[in-house]
């Protein structure tokens, strides 16, 4: 079967069926977050007289995609899949750097474009994260990112002549701005939950 390809981007796409699966799941995560039952259920237990039987980090995890990572990441998986890989990368780049999954699928759009530098920025901008919020990720994360990193900044040099990476000081400048002000985000949260636990 040959590879479809969106024409007015000219990036491959992906199945009907599939991109079909990604916009019922965007409309799932926007629902979601409209709705927001990890709230209302915190409140009921609250009106109940109960705690909260989530542990601090499911609670900062629950915040982040509720108010950052979610639609975002949904949206993002949902234009790749439909060939709009500069709307995906714009919506990753706001995101990546807090998970682990969303880097990967921002250093495979990179790696396909050949972009290798770029891969290796952003596999770089996620380790330092981890080091800074390692309540935010897994204990094996780090040593995942670090081993794809490697792999990936060999590449790099193998393939320094056909790399195509664009990601411009300005864009890196606003990327930092934008992670920042998440971060912050972040730590406010982290102190709320303190102080209610």
């Amino acid at each position: 079967m040959n590879q479809r390809i969106n024409p007015a981007t000219g990036y491959p796409m992906s199945t009907d069926k599939q991109i079909k699966v990604k916009k019922e799941a965007v409309s799932m995560v926007k629902a979601f977050h409209e709705e927001n039952p990890h709230e209302a259920g915190i409140k009921f237990l609250k009106e109940l007289g109960l705690p909260d039987p989530r542990d601090e980090r499911t609670i900062l995890s629950d915040k982040i995609y509720q108010h950052i990572t979610g639609v975002l990441g949904a949206e993002a998986e949902l234009h790749y899949k439909m060939g709009l890989w500069d709307e995906a990368e714009n919506e990753y780049l706001q995101i990546f750097y807090l998970s682990i999954y969303h880097t990967d699928a921002l250093r495979i759009l990179y790696s396909k474009e050949h972009r290798y530098r770029d891969a290796v920025y952003i596999l770089e901008f996620t380790m330092q994260t981890i080091l800074d919020f390692p309540q935010l990720f897994y204990k094996e994360d780090y040593a995942k990112l670090s081993l794809t990193q490697e792999k990936t900044q060999k590449l790099a040099e193998k393939k320094q002549a056909l790399d195509k990476s664009c990601l411009s000081s300005d864009k890196k400048a606003l990327l930092s701005q934008i992670a920042s002000n998440n971060f912050l985000r972040i730590k406010n949260w982290t102190n709320e939950i303190e102080k209610e636990k």
